[in-house]
Parts: C-alpha cells; sequence; structure tokens
C-alpha cells in the first residue's frame, strides 16, 4: 500500500481496458469498493490520513491534514471509461493529497 503501487494499479486497469472487459455490474459491485477501500488505506498509512466513517460506504472519507477526500467517489468516476482512468488517476488524487496535508 505505497504511492508507487496506486501508479501500478493505474497502468493495469488503462492496459487491460478494465472498464471496456468487465460487465458494468461487476466493476460497481465489486471492483469500486475495492479500488475506493484500497486508494483510502494508502492515503492512510502514507500521509497520516484517518477514516472518517458514513453510512452510505460511497460517502467515507478520509482526512489529511485539513481536507477531506473521498476515494469510494474517486473509484467510481475512476471506473467509469478507460478515458476516466486517465482523468481520474488514482496516483493524481494522492498526489494532491499530499500537497495538501499538514
Amino acid at each position: 500500500e505505497t504511492p508507487e503501487s496506486l501508479t501500478d494499479v493505474d497502468f493495469q486497469f488503462w492496459h487491460e481496458e478494465f472498464p471496456r472487459v468487465f460487465e458494468r455490474h461487476n466493476i460497481d459491485e465489486h471492483a469500486v469498493p475495492a479500488v475506493g477501500a484500497y486508494l483510502g488505506e494508502v492515503l492512510v498509512r502514507n500521509l497520516g490520513g484517518q477514516w472518517i466513517p458514513r453510512k452510505k460506504l460511497a460517502e467515507a472519507q478520509v482526512r489529511v491534514g485539513t481536507r477531506v477526500w473521498l476515494p469510494f467517489l474517486r473509484a467510481h468516476r475512476y471506473m467509469r471509461s478507460c478515458q476516466s482512468l486517465l482523468d481520474y488517476s488514482l496516483t493524481q488524487l494522492f498526489r494532491a493529497a499530499e500537497r495538501h496535508r499538514s
């Protein structure tokens, strides 16, 4: 669960054209929660973040410094298409959170 692993995940999903190959309901039910949880844990373990649970999993947040990030929402946007893998990369969110940590 390192920042570098996010780059590996970004590349692997893009290389495999993951959103095109798998059925949408499987992506939404299985991949999105797994990717969101992984992204959140990378923020917690590497940036000193803290999980802020919510009733709906998709609304769970990770606080890093004075900002909160929505890893499950990011994962949902990320897994929409092959282009969205680039537009909403996990590495990009990590780098943004890294810049804002205090």
